[in-house]
């Protein structure tokens, strides 16, 4: 795979090697799709392509609110790398 094709930040700067070992395939997400909750197992890391996602908290009342956005320079469940 061509790392130059990719508008993702982090694929641009891997080495071709260590983007064969990932098996990338691309998804498309609909608005809303929830990709990790907490409390349950992360399988899969998503690179942004093109858009944005964000990640959001509930308060104790329901209530929810956006702490995060990212989008082609980022990972998705990054936090799986570090346990």
């Amino acid at each position: 795979m061509d790392a130059h094709r990719f508008n993702n930040t982090v694929l641009k700067y891997l080495p071709a090697e260590s983007i064969e070992r990932l098996h990338l395939s691309p998804i498309k997400l609909e608005r809303e799709h929830e990709i990790e909750a907490p409390g349950n197992e992360i399988r899969k890391l998503f690179f942004i392509e093109e858009g944005l996602g964000s990640m959001t908290t509930m308060f104790k009342d329901g209530s929810q609110v956006e702490v995060s956005l990212f989008g082609n320079e980022a990972v998705i469940a990054a936090s799986a790398l570090i346990g």
